[in-house]
């Protein structure tokens, strides 16, 4: 009995010992993914500045037709949009490039670009930083495994019976 408990003794002083390196382990991970979509946003709000982005719905017609083929377009439209849902965090704005089994033309992104994309951008502010936190999360360990009976108490305690 002595000999059991001190092994899981030991083995609680292992894991409490090896808790910090996790953390640290996971935050530096998380960290490195933040930098690189960091990046990338800040890639996208410079060709939005560029001479490359539509800003305008006439600039937009001008430059969708002076494509001279269809994936030239899709490939120019997708562009557009992706600048304002990756650079700009704008989630609601982005549209599937494909959807069961079915693949969107050039000429309905384009259309969903105009009355979409481009009167978003109308009434929201055009961000000049990423929407992106670097901030490391914290990570949460917990030590053991939750036994059925725990689950239970708190499925109960949730639902009030």
């Amino acid at each position: 009995m002595k000999e059991t408990r001190k092994s899981d003794d030991d083995a609680l002083k292992r894991c409490r010992q090896n808790k910090p390196d996790k953390l640290q382990a996971q935050q530096q991970k998380n960290a490195e993914g933040k930098g690189e979509k960091y990046i990338e946003a800040m890639n996208y709000i410079e060709q939005y500045h560029s001479g490359r982005c539509w800003k305008t719905a006439e600039q937009a017609r001008t430059e969708f037709e002076l494509l001279d083929s269809d994936p030239k377009r899709l490939k120019a439209v997708k562009k557009q949009i992706t600048i304002r849902r990756r650079g700009f965090g704008w989630e609601d704005v982005g549209h599937y490039w494909t959807k069961d089994g079915y693949t969107y033309t050039s000429r309905e992104l384009f259309d969903h670009f105009v009355n979409v994309v481009l009167e978003a951008e109308r009434t929201r502010d055009i961000p000049t930083e990423p929407d992106v936190s670097l901030s490391v999360d914290n990570c949460r360990y917990t030590l053991g495994t939750m036994t059925a009976l725990t689950i239970d108490e708190r499925f109960h305690a949730k639902s009030g019976e």
